[in-house]
């Protein structure tokens, strides 16, 4: 069992209230935690993320695995309108703990209705924690904390990352603190700050530079929502030059608003950070145009190398 699994594990056993709705069934855990806890959901996330809210201001803690990202487009209104409102609108009479999994894209060829990357349109509505880790152990911590959590959590998993993780040693979970990032690698050049799947490329990149003498520090952001302002700039002040990486589009994204952020916040001259993004086109099938489309080790690498220099890459 990888880590994510086990915190989600330890959780059902500490805490009784604690349901899982999915729509496949796991069948060590519907023999451990039995088919009341272990729901099995049809194909209908609207209804899904409705039955949820529902669940939690009666005072149960659902975790809601909605499989891919894309599918959250369909259940925007429970989660945006009721999930993220209810505290707010009850004066605290009502709270939602409800953690919310959604699985981005991951170079399957699944095509443009099932890859997407939607963490910087949620990271917009207030009352609702929005994490992205950079990894499987990453993403295991904040599940950890998710789910002790009191509001409304949406934690956007690459399927790429857990793919990859190895079996848990069996270690308690560490919990990780929302709104902090975390420095992955220490850098003295060139600081790059990168969100979820980005984080192992830059990790890449960042080897790759080495290679040429480069020391690059790496920043897994972790939280969109919050966001570790204070971090970023520390991150960012500690080598003067900044690469934002965001597997999202440029318009409106995460990489646009760490940019205003840094920027205002004189942590980094508006000269010396750029962002790369995802070019602004659906997810193509094609593996080769995949790789065009989304920033990869190879582009990271190459817009380090055109920002030391004072070039412009497009």
């Amino acid at each position: 069992m990888i880590a994510l699994y086990t915190a989600l594990a330890e959780a059902l056993r500490r805490d009784p209230d604690l349901v899982y709705l999915c729509t496949w069934q796991s069948p060590k855990f519907v023999e451990e935690f039995g088919p009341e806890r272990i729901r099995t959901m049809p194909i209908a996330e609207n209804a899904m993320l409705n039955f949820a809210v529902g669940l939690a201001a009666a005072g149960l803690r659902p975790v809601v695995d909605l499989a891919r990202a894309a599918f959250l487009f369909t259940a925007m209104d429970p989660l945006v309108n009721q999930a993220t409102k209810l505290r707010y609108m009850t004066g605290g009479q009502y709270s939602v703990p409800l953690t919310v999994r959604a699985q981005t894209r991951a170079g399957e060829s699944l095509g443009p209705q099932h890859e997407h990357v939607p963490y910087a349109m949620l990271a917009q509505i207030p009352g609702l924690v929005v994490a992205v880790p950079g990894s499987a152990q990453e993403a295991a911590g904040l599940l950890a904390t998710a789910l002790r959590h009191p509001d409304p959590v949406v934690i956007f998993e690459s399927p790429v990352l857990l793919a990859e993780a190895p079996e848990w040693d069996g270690a308690p979970i560490a919990e990780l603190p929302f709104g902090r990032a975390h420095v992955t690698r220490p850098g003295t050049d060139l600081t790059i700050i990168a969100i979820g799947l980005a984080v192992r490329h830059s990790l890449q990149a960042a080897a790759l530079l080495a290679q040429r003498g480069v020391s690059a520090m790496v920043v897994d952001v972790r939280t969109v929502a919050p966001l570790d302002v204070t971090g970023l700039a520390e991150a960012a002040a500690a080598t003067g030059t900044v690469l934002v990486v965001d597997e999202a589009t440029a318009p409106c994204s995460v990489a646009s608003e760490i940019t205003a952020r840094l920027v205002t916040a004189q942590a980094v001259a508006p000269s010396r950070i750029r962002q790369l993004n995802a070019l602004p086109v659906p997810s193509p099938f094609s593996p080769v145009l995949q790789r065009e489309v989304f920033p990869g080790p190879e582009s990271i690498e190459l817009q380090a190398l055109a920002l030391l220099d004072g070039r412009s890459v497009t």
